[in-house]
């Protein structure tokens, strides 16, 4: 990274991003902006070329403008990328064209993001051009007359830093930047035609703890293409500032020192009426009012459901029926109709649309829209042909489905989902109600962890701290003893009742069966005593059983689950710490000590204190080899 910014801004303001636009022969000047200021916005750049004087009479205009009318209704897709072309090959007046959004935006916020860029390029910044450029804060658009699918284009660029030199050593500060970035190039080089994006973190210098960053490329670039365009903007990029984001037409890269900027979501709001505002109470309309969802109407909601009936009836969620619809345009929804009569819709309502709306991982369910329309609560998402985990894992018949790649991959990936709302996420969440029915599966079995209503938010700084409740809520079983007992609530609530259903998985039994010889004995206690007999695998699901060579890899997920289920709160491990030792093939595991809720041989809670086992630090641990995320 070369190069450096010559402004000095002032010291009262908290933190701000330059923009330069660089062209060839002109180099635009550089732009502040206050990124606490209530009207915060960062202008579109854009670059107009090959001018036409008759252009508003061409057929290229034409095929133009049809093009860009028809992206608001394209069919949303999961990577973001959208490449667009009318007119035959051989027609001169061909208009080809692209699209990509960063990875913060929703599939529906990606559509509206490209399509209002298309609108002011092609109407204010370039109305007589036959190729040109624009790129938001959240996306990109270009269009040409000449073929783009597959061809390197760096310029123009765009870069914003933050104006604050780092204060660790400089040297050690680039260097380490420097190597976070060339091994997310590389990442996201070796992405497929769908999806060349990476995202990491690595250390850095003190007194900065981390480093977090984002390597992307348009995939319909080549591995060596890719490869090229994120060096390009490696080299063209200011060196020594501790926040640095740097794009061009093809590919773009971002690396933060504070995780809050990285995870800093711009929100994006087209022209025209404010889609999230809502009928109901004002009290409702406060709080949602910024979920940047799709709002719809009752009487689209009982068109696509059937007016609710029972032949489209998926089961119960959380304080509600889920129903399956068919909207106008054949895309299939899954519809959660919150009940009233609970007292609780209203709070669920709330804490699902202002929060959900927010995450975007793909190991969480995916909320499309809502409807408010008088005692109404009604939640759309995205619907799930597999249903749920809960479907599969206690059928007998079912369960063979689930071989062990599918379920160690069930496993990591709820792992890497609560892992995201703990720690990734922009706003930090507490489940408290994870459980089999509340992981869902798509068509290739990845789960989607749902139902938020119970969720707890809790700031950046708080998610390691305990908090109380005199309400619990959740599904006792998978409850941690000190929430169901206490009310006392922590990210290891999540980490118990992860342990619990990671233990479902691979026994294929729910936690409150009991085996026909001992029926004091529950799911934990039974899998805890064929632990300390050295029998664990007499509890294993039998259909894995017979696979060859998988007993190392069970018994480390077993040992996991055992280390989540602890009585003791403070030796569970953070989701973190999970996503570490599932991911690695070989670990030093240390020994779990004795779950919650379930006391033998009389032993005392003070007696199994003795051999509890805190989890150590990371660098106490030898990791021969990591799987690949």
């Amino acid at each position: 990274m070369t190069g450096s910014c010559s402004s000095s801004p002032p010291q009262h303001f908290f933190f701000f991003f330059f923009f330069f636009l660089f062209v060839p022969f002109l180099s635009l000047a550089q732009q502040t902006v206050d990124i606490n200021s209530s009207n915060w916005d960062i202008p579109p750049k854009s670059l107009c070329l090959s001018q036409q004087g008759n252009f508003l009479h061409s057929e290229f205009f034409h095929n133009l403008k049809r093009l860009v009318s028809s992206i608001q209704s394209l069919r949303s897709n999961t990577y973001n990328f959208y490449n667009l072309s009318i007119g035959t090959n051989s027609d001169k007046d061909k208009v080809q064209a692209m699209g990509l959004c960063n990875r913060v935006l929703s599939r529906v916020d990606c559509l509206n993001c490209i399509s209002h860029a298309a609108q002011i390029l092609t109407t204010s910044h370039c109305p007589r051009s036959r190729e040109a450029h624009i790129r938001t804060s959240k996306c990109m658009f270009r269009y040409s007359d000449k073929p783009i699918f597959g061809k390197l284009k760096t310029f123009p660029t765009m870069e914003a830093v933050n104006p604050n030199n780092a204060t660790a050593n400089r040297t050690d500060f680039i260097r380490m930047q420097s190597k976070l970035l060339n091994h997310l190039i590389l990442q996201a080089a070796r992405g497929d035609s769908k999806r060349k994006y990476a995202q990491g973190d690595g250390p850095a210098p003190p007194p900065y703890t981390r480093f977090y960053a984002t390597t992307q490329c348009t995939p319909d670039l080549s591995h060596k293409d890719c490869n090229r365009c994120l060096l390009y903007g490696l080299q063209n990029a200011t060196e020594g500032r501790i926040g640095i984001r740097w794009f061009c037409p093809s590919c773009n890269f971002q690396i933060e020192s504070d995780l809050r900027f990285f995870l800093l979501d711009f929100e994006y709001e087209p022209d025209g009426p404010d889609r999230s505002t809502i009928t109901g109470k004002d009290v409702k309309d406060s709080k949602i009012k910024d979920a940047q969802l799709f709002q719809m109407d009752i009487d689209t909601i009982r068109l696509a459901t059937n007016d609710f009936s029972p032949n489209n009836h998926l089961g119960e969620g959380g304080f509600g029926a889920v129903y399956k619809g068919v909207l106008v345009s054949g895309e299939a929804v899954a519809v959660k109709r919150l009940s009233m009569k609970s007292g609780q819709g209203d709070n669920e309502f709330i804490n699902e649309v202002s929060l959900v709306a927010k995450l975007q991982h793909r190991n969480l369910v995916t909320l499309l829209g809502f409807c408010l329309d008088g005692e109404e609560r009604l939640l759309i998402y995205e619907f799930f042909k597999n249903t749920s985990l809960e479907h599969y894992i206690f059928d007998s018949n079912r369960r063979i489905i689930l071989e062990w790649e599918t379920r160690k991959r069930i496993i990591l990936g709820v792992a890497r989902g609560l892992l995201y709302l703990h720690e990734d996420s922009r706003i930090k969440i507490i489940h408290r109600d994870l459980k089999a029915s509340n992981v869902l599966l798509d068509d290739e079995m990845y789960p989607k962890i749902a139902d938020f209503g119970t969720a707890k938010l809790f700031d950046t700084d708080q998610t390691n701290q305990i908090k109380f409740t005199s309400k619990v809520s959740g599904t006792y079983g998978y409850m941690a003893p000190e929430y169901a007992m206490n009310g006392q609530f922590s990210v290891k609530t999540d980490v118990f009742s992860f342990g619990v259903l990671v233990l479902e998985i691979i026994t294929g039994k729910k936690h409150n069966w009991s085996p026909e010889e001992e029926t004091s004995l529950f799911l934990l206690s039974y899998v805890w005593k064929c632990w300390r007999e050295g029998k664990v695998l007499n509890i294993v699901d039998p259909t894995l059983i017979e696979t060859k060579g998988l007993s190392d890899e069970i018994m480390k997920c077993i040992h996991i689950g055992l280390l989540c289920v602890q009585e003791n709160a403070e030796s569970r491990p953070t989701m973190a710490y999970v996503v570490v030792m599932l991911s690695a093939s070989s670990f030093a595991l240390p020994r779990p000590s004795q779950p919650g809720f379930c006391p033998l041989d009389g032993e005392s809670s003070s007696s199994r204190g003795n051999h509890t086992s805190s989890i150590p630090s990371f660098n106490s641990v030898s990791i021969t080899q990591l799987v690949p995320r």
